[in-house]
């Protein structure tokens, strides 16, 4: 019976310090993210444009970010009914992925495939082999003749105070929500906060 009650009291009391550690894990973890300006953020990169584009750079705070390559017209009359999340490309990231807060501008690149690009892709396609030199040479060719736009978008007057609050009020089940949208050699960048879970 003594056996009984010392292993009673020996599971008691190991209940007890493993309540006692989470309890203290839990307010570090508190403590340490106290000061943490970190946010979860959604990107949604949609083109509204005419023609497909392909996306070289993303850079929140100049600091390369991800890219969704090619985005084909979302623009179309069958796509236009569509709701916005159902067209374009998704990226999530959680407060933990960034090392940074949260940016005060963007540098986005993009090329746009007019219809004499196309034109030209196609027509190298079927004079010459795939990676051949004459393949290679004539796609720089291309690439020089594609043209590209940049932009950079101050981010300031988008994510408002009030919007980074609202975020930040409820972090783990909250994302802030990029939307990039694009059309053929403008875009622009809109924000809300996004409950996930």
């Amino acid at each position: 019976m003594a056996f009984i009650g010392l292993h009673f009291c020996r599971t008691k009391n190991f209940l007890a310090m493993v309540v006692v550690f989470l309890l203290l894990a839990e307010l570090l973890s508190a403590y340490a993210n106290a000061g943490d300006d970190r946010v979860g953020m959604s990107l949604h990169f949609i083109n509204r444009g005419t023609y497909a584009i392909g996306v070289a750079r993303f850079a929140p705070d100049g600091i390369t970010g991800p890219v969704p390559g090619a985005l084909g017209p979302d623009g179309n009359s069958q796509e236009r009914n569509k709701q916005d999340s159902q067209v374009g490309a998704h990226m999530t990231f959680m407060p933990a992925d960034s090392k940074r807060g949260v940016p005060q501008f963007v540098d986005i690149e993009w090329t746009v495939a007019t219809p004499q690009i196309t034109s030209m892709r196609e027509s190298r396609e079927k004079r010459h082999e795939l990676y051949s030199n004459a393949w290679i040479a004539e796609t720089k060719e291309i690439n020089l003749a594609t043209p590209i736009h940049k932009r950079r978008i101050d981010l300031t007057p988008i994510l408002t105070p009030e919007l980074l609050a609202q975020v930040r009020a409820n972090r783990k089940n909250t994302q802030l929500k990029l939307k990039v949208v694009f059309t053929d050699d403008d875009v622009t960048v809109t924000a809300s906060a996004e409950v996930w879970r």
